[in-house]
């Protein structure tokens, strides 16, 4: 089997940024100055994003609207990505080592797309990719739909079976599978309860992308 395009995932793959997620509702505390527990993270995070709002105002007696929060939450996340994310281990010398042999890479996010380009952007890493797809663009999630992949795949223009999705999430290397792609797990801490069901499941999974290059490199997994 050879590899002819990557399909990446950003946050827990290429990003080392799934800790602002687990941290938007003390982050919006804080912007708001309003004092909190300091468990409030893991009181919302087994809640969706419009339980976790209600619950915020009520509990904080936030005189925002819906919209307005989530543009508040917004402005953090942005600004997080703007200034302070930095890439996973091993990443950088995996895009070169693909850019090298002359390998499609694409990604395929559940983020916002200017979020997740700028930065790229910042961290010198965009001109790896041929194109950046949002499952927020296209009205899709990564639960159940492989629409965000198709889409790279499409862009890539080689068969799927030549082409492997990098993944961090169970549920994600669950949809991909269920559609006929090759996949690889990453570890990421955020997701360690369920690494153990990621590699039973995965193609293929590696601790980071260090690993994976040098795996891709031994077993001769690219066509040139």
């Amino acid at each position: 089997m050879k590899i002819q395009g990557v399909i990446f995932d950003v946050d827990g793959v290429i990003l080392d940024s799934m800790k602002i997620w687990s941290q938007m509702g003390s982050k919006f505390l804080d912007s708001l100055n309003i004092q909190h527990e300091k468990d409030i993270d893991d009181t919302l995070k087994t809640m969706t994003m419009p339980t976790a709002i209600l619950y915020l105002k009520d509990k904080f007696k936030i005189n925002f609207s819906d919209d307005e929060i989530k543009v508040e939450i917004k402005k953090i996340r942005d600004k997080y990505y703007e200034t302070e994310v930095k890439l996973k281990s091993g990443v950088l010398d995996f895009l070169k080592y693909l850019h090298e042999n002359k390998i499609k890479v694409c990604v395929a996010t559940s983020n916002n797309y200017n979020t997740v380009k700028n930065a790229f952007e910042r961290l010198s890493i965009g001109k790896y990719f041929l194109k950046i797809f949002s499952c927020e663009d296209l009205e899709c999630d990564k639960r159940g739909s492989s629409k965000v992949f198709d889409s790279a795949l499409a862009c890539l223009n080689m068969d799927k079976k030549n082409v492997i999705i990098f993944e961090d999430s169970l549920y994600a290397i669950e949809t991909a599978k269920k559609a006929d792609y090759l996949t690889a797990g990453i570890f990421d801490e955020y997701e360690k309860k369920n690494w153990e069901n990621i590699k039973s499941l995965s193609d293929y999974y590696f601790e980071d992308l260090g690993t994976a290059k040098n795996f891709f490199n031994q077993n001769r997994f690219i066509i040139n």
